[in-house]
């Protein structure tokens, strides 16, 4: 028994790999026939591995979308409980009475034209920002 522990993480085995490579001095040409005695087709193992690589980096990055959109559903929804839905004409008389107390100058209202043909699910979010815009909360 040689009392060697094997490599714990891809990490630790891509520097072990790489210590190895170091300290065995062979030519490129001494490698491939190493390498061709095994029965290993370098290209074709390379290609393996970089499928490897590839597939690895998709699941990943597949993952991190993934936990990115439940987050931000998370934080949607937190954001919007508590919100109860007023109706249509609450929501407009809201909206013209943030409007009426912004600061002068106040550029808020370009980002919400047309806001009267909007929907009641965008208007409680229209009336929401502005209230957060404006440090406001209705008090009904």
């Amino acid at each position: 028994m040689s009392g060697r522990i094997p490599p714990a993480s891809d990490e630790q085995l891509l520097h072990a790999l790489d210590r190895l490579d170091d300290s065995v001095p062979m030519e490129d040409a001494e490698v491939g026939q190493v390498l061709a005695g095994a029965g290993i087709d370098p290209r074709t193992e390379l290609a393996r591995a970089l499928v490897l690589v590839e597939n690895a980096q998709a699941q990943e990055r597949s993952e991190r979308y993934a936990r990115a959109a439940s987050e931000r559903g998370d934080a949607l929804r937190r954001l919007s409980a508590g919100v109860t839905p007023r109706p249509r004409a609450q929501s407009l008389a809201r909206l013209r009475q943030l409007q009426a107390t912004a600061p002068a100058g106040s550029e808020l209202h370009a980002n919400f034209k047309n806001f009267e043909t909007a929907s009641e699910e965008d208007l409680d979010r229209i009336v929401a920002e502005f209230e957060h815009l404006l440090g406001e909360k209705d008090d009904e």
